[in-house]
């Protein structure tokens, strides 16, 4: 009950800390500032524009960009544990039964960087065209509304209602389309990213399954070699915690990615 009742102290604690709405304050207040110093010159689009910046952008910044460096922050510090861990168990089965496979845990610190790189490297060309597309098509949508509005009077004394809500309903679809490209290609993404983390998991269940049964079908000085049942499943559940840390970086360094329009 101690270490839950320390958490449980922490999680309340960190909602004192002013992180977040810190970050809110800082931004708000900037953009704030650069409003009223405009140059007449070069102002701001729009009123509506930047009501949007200066509420719904800043906190998808501040909670899908700067947050999220806190979950890498945390995803590495967990991985360089498990290093340790992985290390310490694979000398331990090289020294007394020596045994090599058991280096087969650090394949995560391997195999799934280089993955993550390929991954981004070969899908990023089209995440970036679909975020422009969607900044574009969404800064658009949000300068017709704001013209809709400043000339209210003028389209419904000209009985155009139906006209002005087609045009902006073509533009949210178009948004929308956008949006769910941008979804579908994250989505694939991610499941690559699993992809990797599953094949790892099996090569270590074909050739650690194999070491465990040779172990119980030969023994060799009274003493049976091969991989142990127990060492079998450590492993595994090391390949799989390793795994899911990656997994975790990359999605959140993808979450980060979708800030772009905000930025």
């Amino acid at each position: 009950l101690l270490p839950h009742a320390i958490i449980h102290w922490f999680s309340y604690r960190m909602t004192t800390w002013k992180v977040t709405g810190g970050a809110r304050r800082v931004l708000q207040e900037n953009i704030l500032r650069k409003y009223f110093y405009q140059d007449e010159s070069t102002p701001f689009p729009s009123e509506t524009l930047f009501m949007e910046v200066f509420g719904h952008d800043v906190g998808d910044l501040v909670f899908n960009g700067y947050n999220q460096v806190f979950l890498v922050a945390k995803c590495l510090g967990r991985l360089i544990l498990s290093l340790g861990v992985s290390a310490l168990f694979a000398w331990e089965a090289k020294s007394s039964k020596g045994l090599d496979v058991v280096f087969l845990a650090f394949l995560p610190f391997v195999v799934q960087p280089i993955a993550v790189v390929v991954i981004i490297g070969l899908r990023w060309s089209r995440h970036d065209k679909l975020q422009h597309s969607i900044q574009s098509t969404y800064d658009g949508l949000l300068y017709k509304a704001d013209r809709t509005l400043e000339c209210y009077r003028m389209v419904a004394d000209y009985f155009t209602t139906h006209l002005v809500v087609e045009d902006c309903n073509q533009d949210i679809n178009m948004v929308n389309a956008n949006m769910a490209a941008l979804d579908g290609v994250m989505a694939n993404s991610f499941a690559l990213a699993e992809w990797v983390n599953k094949l790892l998991r099996l090569v270590w269940i074909l050739v650690g399954g194999f070491n465990v049964a040779q172990g119980y079908h030969a023994e060799h000085e009274g003493v049976k070699f091969g991989v142990s049942l127990g060492t079998f499943v450590a492993v595994l559940s090391l390949l799989d915690s390793n795994g899911q840390q990656f997994e975790s970086i990359f999605n959140v360094c993808m979450t980060i990615s979708t800030t772009y329009p905000a930025l």
